[in-house]
């Protein structure tokens, strides 16, 4: 596959540019992806999410859904100093014990975002069973009203990911239980 170089008339357009690796090593990861994947808490629909936008955004899918095999690309300076690239970004929104699982001596983006996903996706019944205790045992407590609805939205999106729908209603009676008591 042979890459088109970036045209400096396009610099400004978004919808033409390529996003070569130096402009790629310049962008703020935490700006674009502000959380922290961590084994944990339920943050990996967050994270998923947030990468999604910014393969689709820098058009870097190819390096995460294995449309291209990398023994086709190894003699490709520039598509593997993108693929670097990215690996960065991905040990700089994990935490550390996710990253002494994942990190290998030469790592590319498939292998180290597969291993990420599976480690999730995987082990779906465990998480799972983590995840309904803390959203079926969430109380507001010191939490605002807003940051109180955000957890619970945030677990009913962790639980969907796992297998596990929570329709609305559940989802309200759930909401209404763990009410701090004033607000009764």
């Amino acid at each position: 596959m042979s890459r088109s170089k970036a045209d400096p008339s396009d610099a400004g357009s978004f919808a033409g540019a390529m996003f070569t690796s130096d402009r790629l090593n310049e962008l703020h990861i935490k700006d674009h992806v502000p959380v922290i994947l961590d084994l944990d808490s339920p943050s990996y629909n967050a994270w998923r999410t947030y990468f999604a936008l910014l393969f689709r955004s820098y058009r870097l899918i190819e390096h995460v859904d294995g449309s291209i095999d990398f023994r086709d690309m190894k003699d490709d300076d520039e598509w593997l100093a993108v693929d670097a690239c990215i690996v960065k970004w991905l040990f700089l929104t994990i935490s550390q014990g996710l990253f002494n699982m994942v990190n290998s001596r030469d790592p590319l983006v498939y292998a180290m975002w597969t291993r990420l996903c599976d480690l999730f996706l995987d082990n779906q019944l465990q998480r799972r069973v983590f995840l309904q205790g803390e959203f079926f045992t969430m109380q507001q407590n010191d939490l605002s009203i807003g940051e109180y609805c955000t957890r619970q939205k945030v677990l009913t999106d962790e639980l969907h990911d796992v297998g596990m729908t929570i329709d609305d209603s559940v989802l309200l009676t759930n909401l209404l239980r763990g009410l701090h008591p004033d607000l009764g």
